[in-house]
């Protein structure tokens, strides 16, 4: 089971994937780990200019100006959590036909989703993940594949205030989306 695990008294500020197995589906459940995924990897379509660039989140007393935008795109939270790993908050599992998982979350103050790679024991990420519509505000992602495309729907994180549902698609899991 994955889940999103956030510490006590840091509010949603550790943004961590936690980890627990069972035989059984209604458990018990062992916990394993909890960690943020992809530490140390750069996401596969991020390009060599974004992640050679300078902008950093304490450059902005504001956000959602039109400088803050082309910085977030450009991969500046990805840069800062680069080290420790990537957030995940909202998030699904997916297990292609080839059997091949992939953890898909709300990543990036809950600005972008990212798609990542699990190990063939799904206990682990590979460090081969993407960055799918960054500054989408996206949450709550769900995937699927129907006749051959991928399918990915979320919503807006609005909280629990209704919003409209978002489509992706894509011809392969690894986009573009």
């Amino acid at each position: 089971m994955f889940f999103h695990l956030e510490l006590k008294g840091k509010g949603y500020e550790a943004a961590r994937v936690g980890l627990a197995v069972s035989d059984k589906i209604a458990g018990p459940y062992t916990y394993v780990k909890s960690y943020r995924p992809c530490a140390g990897y750069w996401p596969m379509n991020m390009t060599e200019e974004q992640r050679n660039a300078t902008a950093k989140v304490s450059d902005f007393k504001n956000w959602w100006t039109d400088e803050w935008r082309q910085a977030t795109v450009g991969g500046m939270f990805v840069r800062r959590d680069f080290t420790e790993g990537q957030m995940s908050r909202d998030m699904t599992l997916y297990v292609d036909d080839d059997g091949k998982a992939y953890h898909v979350y709300a990543s990036e103050e809950n600005l972008t989703i990212q798609l990542a790679e699990l190990s063939d024991d799904y206990l682990s990420h590979t460090g081969k993940y993407i960055r799918i519509a960054p500054i989408g505000h996206n949450e709550a992602p769900a995937v699927f594949k129907k006749d051959g495309s991928y399918f990915l729907i979320t919503s807006g994180c609005t909280g629990w205030d209704p919003n409209a549902a978002r489509l992706f698609t894509s011809d392969s899991i690894w986009g573009p989306w």
